[in-house]
């Protein structure tokens, strides 16, 4: 009972804010996250700490995608929606943008992170690997700005990200608040 009270004592004294969600990253997440921080590095940016919160949406999202979407170039709704098959509300994000709130409100819904997400998404019919997505975003004038915060994105600060591949599908999320994490690698 004293160990007990002990710890109950000890996580008390935690600081708020501080995630203590472990969430473990395959090899391939582990990657992209490397990837994307090295490939900032390199453009003169600071790496973004990453988000046990976010990387849970975004493990989410890619095994919704994987099960529930069809990917194709007559479909109305594009990587960025979510399907009616888990514990969040579904959207169909076209790409009007008029769904947007949809995507930049799934972290808040999804994992309790306390900002807005942004996500980059990224497919590949023989599946999804960690430098394959980050070159065709570097390629793509609709993503890079995202990484590099450029554009649309130059005063924002990315504070937090979480990455999530599986299957056909890579996705990152970027987010303002910061969201201290760590990870491991899963086995």
């Amino acid at each position: 009972m004293r160990y007990l009270l002990f710890i109950l004592f000890i996580l008390y004294l935690q600081p708020p804010g501080i995630n203590k969600q472990a969430i473990c990253l395959s090899a391939e997440e582990a990657r992209l996250l490397t990837l994307i921080n090295e490939y900032r590095q390199d453009q003169g940016l600071p790496q973004i700490s990453y988000s046990s919160r976010l990387t849970k949406v975004a493990q989410a999202h890619v095994r919704d995608l994987e099960n529930n979407y069809e990917f194709s170039s007559n479909n109305r709704c594009n990587p960025h929606s979510w399907s009616e098959n888990g514990e969040w509300s579904s959207c169909c994000y076209t790409n009007d943008h008029k769904q947007a709130e949809c995507m930049w409100n799934k972290p808040k819904e999804i994992s309790g992170y306390d900002g807005a997400g942004f996500e980059i998404a990224y497919f590949a019919s023989s599946g999804a690997k960690a430098r394959a997505g980050l070159d065709g975003w570097i390629r793509s004038p609709a993503h890079l700005p995202l990484i590099i915060n450029s554009g649309q994105w130059e005063q924002v600060t990315w504070n937090a990200i979480g990455v999530g591949v599986y299957g056909k599908y890579a996705v990152v999320w970027f987010g303002r608040e910061p969201d201290p994490s760590d990870y491991s690698i899963c086995r």
